[in-house]
């Protein structure tokens, strides 16, 4: 059982300055539950039973505690097919012409990239969408081999349930279409249990998206959806950001950002209006 923390207003500024300094994501100085027993988690993980003791031990960067101060600081608040606009222009505008694209390469994969995926609702609607596709073209629902999605997270609590598929009854609430729940889902209990032809077609993987890419970028992602992120970082860290994120985008590859969100002011991409909603291209 975790221990109960109590945590002030200028503690937590203190570890939000923190994260800021360490990855540039900004947290608020208002206390939440989920904060405190993330906090909690965390030092009980490490056997501690002070802040100062903790805080001593983030501020050292050989500590490596990084990944898990994010972790227990920002929201994972996620949703089913959020921004549906967006998804709207990326299956009706957007795939097509990468599909036609694609078959004239060797390798005739479309490669979907879902940054910050918190708990999986991101790219398991993506799936969704695709399927929903080809059965309203009257084609075989079973999504091919040729599409390619992987999703990350800095965070291996959010991962962990992200894997598994598996969502309680305000999770599964949240933006998803009695049909598609019906369709895609098996209720056991209070459970509802993502069907293995949408959980087995996203590869998840760890990922800070300050880090070297290395082998997730291995070949170019034709689409990049970095969805409701940007809003926890500066504008100077944005830059930095989505810098390393070009860095995964052929010419012709499109960045998705949140419908609310917008590029700082010097950035790598440049505005491409798509349908009710904008993507974004890497500038040359």
């Amino acid at each position: 059982m975790t221990t109960a923390l109590t945590i002030t207003v200028d503690q937590l500024r203190q570890l939000g300055d923190l994260l800021e300094q360490r990855c540039g994501i900004r947290v608020g100085d208002a206390l939440h539950t989920s904060v405190e027993e993330g906090l909690a988690r965390l030092m009980a993980k490490l056997g501690m039973s002070s802040f100062e003791e903790f805080f001593e031990q983030a501020r050292d960067p050989e500590a490596g505690l990084r990944d898990d101060l994010v972790n227990a600081m920002v929201s994972r608040e996620s949703w089913w097919f959020r921004d549906p606009e967006t998804l709207t222009a990326f299956v009706t505008q957007a795939l097509p012409e990468c599909e036609a694209r694609a078959s004239q390469r060797e390798d005739a994969r479309v490669r979907i990239w879902s940054a910050g995926c918190s708990t999986g609702q991101e790219p398991y609607s993506l799936v969704m969408s695709l399927i929903e596709r080809r059965r309203e073209a009257d084609l075989d629902p079973a999504l091919p081999d040729s599409y390619e999605i992987v999703a990350t997270d800095v965070s291996p609590a959010a991962l962990f349930l992200a894997v598994a598929g598996r969502y309680g009854a305000q999770a599964i609430a949240q933006g998803l279409a009695d049909e598609l729940r019906e369709r895609y889902f098996d209720q056991a209990g209070s459970t509802w249990c993502l069907a293995d032809a949408v959980r087995q077609r996203v590869r998840f993987r760890q990922h800070n998206l300050f880090d070297p890419l290395g082998e997730l970028a291995h070949r170019p992602f034709d689409f990049i959806f970095l969805r409701h992120v940007l809003e926890y970082f500066s504008p100077a860290t944005q830059e930095l950001l989505l810098a390393n994120v070009a860095d995964a985008l052929p010419a012709e590859g499109l960045l998705f950002l949140g419908q609310s969100e917008e590029l700082p002011a010097e950035s790598v991409f440049a505005a491409v209006p798509l349908g009710d909603c904008t993507a974004y291209r890497r500038q040359p």
